[in-house]
């Protein structure tokens, strides 16, 4: 269909040992969506995509990274898809699987943190009137890992806050927790966010 597909290795993550991951950890993870600003700008200053064109996707903590760096740089991106994303940082602790997500994120409870959680925190940081990119928020009714209030959330946050027509649309599968179910679910919540895209950035498609 004419495009290309870039994984971005963004300082936080796991992928090259602790000293990557430590360097946004907590009252560091700034550094995670500059990290993937820079990334994005240097795509389009080699061409490989054009400026307002780039999207983003994000899974779980990912959905966070796409989703509060859509709100931080609203121009940069052409569509965000954010699949079971944490929107909520201030409460990100007190629900779900949250004794996992204390040590790389920390609590509002620490003062050094909350600042910096306060900044980066998506349903915190949406700004009434902004041309949002357009978005496809998707999760599922029973997920007990990420509770799905934090898809729910950000979506009417959005919907009721842009300054443009692009879309912002929510779906919720019935069924399927975390992961999306059994393969059939999986690769239909996947086809939708691809037909989403391909819809949003004028991807060629067959007739």
């Amino acid at each position: 269909m004419g495009g290309s597909y870039a994984v971005t290795n963004r300082r936080g993550g796991r992928a090259f040992g602790s000293a990557w991951c430590e360097a946004a950890a907590r009252e560091r993870k700034q550094t995670t969506f500059r990290d993937l600003i820079a990334a994005s700008e240097h795509l389009i200053a080699q061409a490989w995509t054009s400026p307002r064109k780039p999207p983003l996707s994000g899974f779980l903590n990912g959905g966070l990274l796409v989703t509060a760096t859509m709100l931080q740089r609203p121009k940069l991106f052409g569509a965000v898809l954010a699949d079971v994303p944490v929107t909520d940082a201030l409460r990100l602790h007190l629900s779900g699987n949250r004794l996992q997500q204390v040590d790389p994120w920390g609590t509002p409870d620490d003062p050094v943190v909350f600042p910096a959680m306060r900044a980066h925190s998506p349903v915190d940081n949406v700004v009434n009137g902004t041309c949002f990119s357009a978005a496809l928020i998707t999760t599922s009714r029973d997920d007990d890992r990420m509770l799905p209030w934090h898809a729910y959330k950000l979506a009417a946050a959005l919907q009721d806050s842009r300054g443009c027509t692009k879309p912002v649309l929510l779906h919720v599968r019935g069924s399927g927790g975390h992961g999306g179910g059994d393969p059939d679910g999986w690769l239909n919540s996947v086809a939708m966010q691809f037909a989403f895209l391909a819809r949003k950035l004028d991807f060629a498609t067959e007739q």
